[in-house]
């Protein structure tokens, strides 16, 4: 493929791109949508080198393109930037944003398709944006997982990630504050939380949309099982099954999310968590299917094996059962390898002695432990 180079003329700073960015090796830098923050980081890009695809090339001069596994962190990575403007958009009853969205949605399904446990890790282990953002998009990314595994038509499915990424439109700006707020509720907290499903269904139907099983999400999202939820209380087989997805996926990414005022659960804590709560107002098949679908050691999260390493968890192992495949990146003694080891633990050099820890996870590059560098 042909690349052009771009100068500083070609793009701003606090504006989206409008292409891909790549290196001078056609490597890929940006995604389509980043935004430049700052001058600093414009002129640090500028003299690295940034090239664009050369779309105007004719088809039969381009040379045969190697094969290339495009990174799911670094599509998820240009979906966060992408998404605060969407929600922006549908506030403002833009009449392209829900086109927008849907086009997001469909790349969800796409990731999730290609690479279910990368996109499973991602739930735990990326957490670098805001919460408003990251959080319903690792509810839709569950919800997609969830969905295809019990068979859902992709166009049911693509309902109900609409829904995930828009369940708490109304309350953006509370929902951040309240994840760093340590103290009780206010009243009128209290009044905006109670109210939002309603408030999320009137913005989302003066934005244009009028996709039902989207819609009647939104409103009963917070609605529980044994009817004691809201906004109207209703119960059993009266919530919609979309909305029964985006309570239960609601709970466990909430429960893997750190707060101001607590670390986040482990994987294991919040399944065990998860099902001794599965028939507590959850839809109980979807409750199960969550920890089917995630299993005793799902795909990002961290593992000590008997050998004294510290690891990964990067597959979830179908042909094997629980036991996973991971990759070693703390030795016995503690030290950082220089590149980690894939083990398969069904085996004896990757017998799993414990679940545990790792604080730092946000330091790991995890294009390495899935293997796309």
């Amino acid at each position: 493929m042909d690349y052009i180079r771009l100068e500083s003329g070609d793009f701003s700073v606090g504006k989206a791109l409008t292409s891909a960015v790549y290196d001078g090796q056609g490597k890929l830098l940006l995604c389509k949508g980043y935004i430049i923050k700052s001058t600093a980081q414009m002129t640090s890009l500028l003299e690295r080198g940034m090239y664009r695809a050369n779309n105007d090339t004719p088809k039969q001069k381009q040379a045969p393109l190697a094969p290339t596994k495009e990174s799911p962190f670094m599509v998820m990575k240009g979906i966060t930037y992408q998404l605060p403007i969407i929600f922006k958009a549908l506030i403002e009853a833009k009449p392209d944003a829900h086109v927008k969205l849907k086009t997001l949605t469909s790349k969800i399904q796409v990731l999730c398709e290609t690479d279910s446990d990368a996109m499973l890790a991602a739930i735990h282990l990326c957490h670098d944006c805001d919460y408003t953002v990251y959080h319903p998009l690792h509810q839709a990314i569950l919800c997609e997982v969830i969905g295809a595994g019990m068979g859902l038509p992709v166009e049911e499915r693509s309902s109900i990630l609409l829904a995930a990424l828009t369940s708490n439109i109304a309350i953006i700006e509370l929902q951040e504050e309240l994840h760093s707020q340590e103290s009780p509720l206010t009243v009128e907290q209290e009044k905006l939380i109670k109210h939002h499903p309603q408030h999320g269904h009137a913005i989302l139907k003066a934005a244009g949309i009028k996709d039902e099983v989207w819609l009647e999400a939104v409103l009963q999202h917070h609605e529980n099982a044994h009817g004691d939820g809201y906004p109207q209380a209703m119960a059993g087989d009266k919530i919609t099954k979309a909305a029964a997805f985006l309570a239960v996926t609601d709970r466990y990414t909430a429960m893997v999310s750190s707060r101001k005022y607590r670390k986040p659960l482990s994987a294991k804590q919040a399944l065990q968590e998860f099902f001794m709560q599965r028939n507590g107002g959850f839809h109980e098949e979807l409750a199960v299917r969550c920890i089917k679908e995630m299993g005793i050691y799902p795909p990002g999260s961290f593992v000590r094996l008997e050998s004294g390493e510290t690891a990964v968890v990067t597959r979830r192992n179908k042909d094997e059962g629980i036991w996973p495949i991971v990759s070693s990146f703390v030795s016995p003694r503690g030290g950082l390898y220089v590149n980690p080891f894939k083990r398969d633990c069904a085996t004896n050099e990757g017998t799993i002695k414990e679940s545990c820890v790792y604080d730092e996870y946000d330091k790991l590059n995890l294009n390495i432990f899935w293997e796309y560098c």
